[in-house]
């Protein structure tokens, strides 16, 4: 009886330190989405009204690019200073496991280059959180089971440069206007597709666009992405994001899904600012 009387006080501390712990991965989220708000306020850029894009300013783009700007919906919009995006999608923690439902929400500030990603998981009834963060110093990606027992902790300068190449991706598929502000020097490879080299945060990364017939891009490949191997090493392989189907969000035509490491990503909702 008192075996079974500590064993049940055990498991409410556990469901109890647990509870903590999902409140405040969420919550050291949401700090660093506030630090992201008090970058913007200290250098001034949250008060002024951005400028509104025209069609002059796509000027000395390849044509490709062009035809995208338009598609995507960029002219006569302000220029980017942040966004928001939520997801909604499924992942699998190898190609043996089965498909579980995931949510995500993201806010990429792109004046400081900025990005922040948590992701929570339902795994075989068993809460996953995740906690990624870009920016000019690092990059991490923190996933916890329970959010209390670390299973990945990946970081350093190998990683800071693979998720350069994930902020060039992002930009690219959910918010093409900061492509007009960003370091990049871009080459027409053909009437279909072009090179892009992206400097940002000391880090030089580069991607090859491909576009439909209709200027939607459907796909962006890069050499500069790298997967974890056991938490300890990577490996450097190709990247790619095939899209397909474009959908309306907050006034701009957008892929709606991303396929990335085993993960379908599919776009719920999108603000830009």
């Amino acid at each position: 009886m008192i075996i079974k009387v500590m064993a049940f006080i055990g498991m409410i501390a556990l469901v109890g330190a647990g509870t903590r712990w999902i409140a405040g991965t969420h919550r050291e989220y949401v700090s660093q989405v506030n630090k992201g708000f008090e970058v913007m306020r200290v250098g001034g850029s949250d008060t002024v009204k951005p400028e509104v894009i025209a069609e002059e300013d796509l000027e000395g783009l390849p044509d490709p690019l062009k035809r995208y700007m338009k598609y995507a919906g960029v002219i006569g919009k302000e220029r980017v200073s942040h966004f928001k995006l939520v997801f909604e999608g499924e992942m699998r923690m190898d190609e043996k496991k089965e498909w579980a439902p995931v949510s995500a929400e993201q806010y990429t500030f792109a004046e400081s280059g900025t990005r922040l990603f948590y992701i929570t998981m339902d795994y075989n009834h068993i809460p996953i959180h995740g906690l990624h963060h870009y920016n000019e110093s690092d990059a991490s990606m923190v996933i916890k089971v329970l959010d209390l027992i670390k299973v990945v902790d990946n970081r350093g300068e190998v990683m800071h440069k693979a998720e350069t190449v994930t902020y060039f991706n992002d930009i690219c598929l959910f918010a093409p206007a900061a492509l007009l502000d960003a370091d990049i020097s871009w080459e027409a490879l053909d009437d279909r597709s072009v090179k892009g080299k992206l400097k940002l945060h000391g880090n030089e990364v580069s991607a090859i666009l491909f576009f439909d017939h209709e200027g939607r891009l459907v796909d962006f490949v890069s050499e500069d992405r790298y997967a974890a191997v056991g938490g300890e090493t990577y490996d450097n392989i190709p990247w790619s994001t095939p899209m397909e189907e474009y959908s309306e969000y907050d006034g701009y035509r957008l892929p709606p899904t991303e396929r990335r490491c085993g993960i379908i990503r599919t776009v719920t909702s999108a603000t830009f600012v």
